[in-house]
């Protein structure tokens, strides 16, 4: 790389942590240095740090320079002298990633940081002669299964949502107040144009309600899907060559009348949906309100010898994860035990549910919706809406009165949905929409409320995102 745009790159180990050696991180940051040169890169190179006299001194290598990243909590005069006491010369006071919010997990409370405390931070940055770029400077959306996970303490799932209470939103508007506050601060040290009012928002495009008629029950629909018999032990995604979505595991239990017994998990991630002759018992999962590993399997009068199945999802892998923290494989890995019994003679169906899961959907034995119908099962729903206008816009779907799954308009995955908030609404860009008839496929794996008004099952379109207080 000889020319051109790039000017740098930044190598980052975002696995910073204490127990990480010094001498490690050094050869790690080098190794990371020197595969780029040796491919020919001759741009300048940085590393990151926070600022912090350990972080920093990991950071610097021969060759590179440091960024830093931090917070509107964090002092930048401490942190303009601790970059000075280490790098004290030829090194820039650059915040490469400074951060206006901070990305959402399910179930947590919706960040967002005071527009004018997230400016006067930006404005003190820039007194020190100092440089910043914006990590989110323009929110995104984690579109499909492509949201990741963080582990502090626990693991959480990262929301389909990443508009990060940033200057620019999801959908591509200035923020209320945000965007006209930092632009302000930038020009009290930048020849700018003067800008009395943040620019007005684009318009929405409100398609109504739609309607879900017609339901087709997951475990009665597996032939479209790629079936393993036979397995022994169970096998985790990525030794089935499976990245995102889900995996079934089902077996057959044996003499179950009259039996309340432990089904216990020894390892699985992320969620998992306890179904036991296609009625879901229970979920667990790192993410619920008790990540508990046992679960109670009530008996079925009718049958002596019930289908189990374990439906686990990926909810997405971590970053900067440790690779003891186990948090990037996903599924089931050794025998579950009901009771004291281990269970083995496993079919395993891979449910990646990618860009082939609309032709799949043509095969499903699709069955009309009735009111009063208990939701028991993991179901898909499907229905149409119509756009009158040529050129359609970005809207928000909102998804109150459901559980968890996930959507799919025209083909394209908008992402995950989660009963469990904050995020309600499901970002939905014009591109993906037609002038027309439009396709939606729903998936809900489960949902807290089994009795519902089939009414419910509905989502309307709204002109802004909605998140749970």
């Amino acid at each position: 790389m000889n020319s051109g745009n790039i000017i740098n790159i930044q190598i980052e180990d975002d696995s910073d942590v204490p127990i990480i050696s010094l001498n490690e991180t050094h050869q790690y940051y080098e190794y990371l240095r020197d595969g780029l040169t040796k491919r020919g890169i001759q741009t300048l190179i940085n590393t990151l740090a926070w600022p912090d006299s350990l972080s920093i001194d990991k950071a610097i290598i021969p060759n590179t320079w440091t960024a830093l990243e931090y917070t509107v909590h964090h002092s930048t005069r401490d942190a303009y002298e601790v970059l000075r006491k280490h790098a004290p010369t030829n090194n820039p006071f650059m915040v490469m990633e400074f951060y206006p919010g901070w990305m959402d997990f399910e179930g947590k409370k919706h960040h967002t940081l005071d527009s004018q405390d997230f400016a006067e931070s930006v404005e003190k940055i820039l007194s020190y002669n100092g440089s910043v770029n914006f990590y989110m400077a323009f929110g995104g959306t984690n579109f499909q299964f492509t949201n990741g996970g963080d582990w502090e303490l626990v693991y959480n799932s990262i929301t389909t949502s990443y508009d990060y209470d940033a200057m620019i939103t999801e959908s591509g508007d200035a923020h209320e107040t945000k965007f006209l506050a930092v632009h302000n601060a930038i020009g009290k040290y930048f020849p700018i144009p003067p800008m009395p009012t943040p620019p007005s928002p684009s318009p929405k495009g409100l398609y109504g309600t739609i309607q879900f008629d017609f339901y087709a029950n997951l475990l009665e629909n597996l032939h479209a899907f790629n079936i393993l018999y036979n397995i022994n032990t169970p096998i985790q995604f990525e030794y089935l060559n499976q990245s995102f979505g889900y995996v079934l595991y089902s077996t057959q239990l044996n003499n179950f009348i009259d039996r309340i017994e432990p089904l216990f998990l020894p390892w699985m991630q992320d969620r998992a949906v306890i179904l036991l002759d296609g009625i879901i018992q229970g979920i667990i999962g790192w993410t619920e309100k008790d990540p508990i590993t046992l679960i109670n399997l009530h008996p079925l009068k009718t049958n002596p010898n019930p289908r189990l199945d374990i439906l686990v999802e990926n909810k997405g892998r971590c970053c900067g994860d440790l690779p003891t923290f186990g948090c990037n494989f996903k599924g089931m890995k050794d025998k579950p035990r009901f009771g004291l019994k281990e269970l083995s003679n496993w079919t395993i169906t891979k449910l990646p549910m990618d860009d082939k899961l609309v032709n799949q959907s043509m095969t499903f034995n699709w069955k009309p919706v009735t009111f009063n119908m208990s939701v028991i099962s993991s179901l898909f729903y499907r229905s149409t809406f119509t756009i009158n206008i040529t050129q359609p816009l970005h809207s928000f779907l909102c998804t109150d009165n459901w559980g968890h799954g996930f959507i799919t308009i025209n083909g394209f995955n908008i992402g995950r949905f989660s009963e469990k908030g904050p995020q309600r609404t499901m970002y939905v860009p014009a591109h993906i929409l037609k002038q027309g008839s439009n396709e939606i496929l729903v998936f809900e794996s489960d949902r807290r409320q089994t009795l519902i008004n089939m009414k419910e099952r509905n989502m309307t379109f709204v002109d802004h995102h909605l998140w749970t207080d």
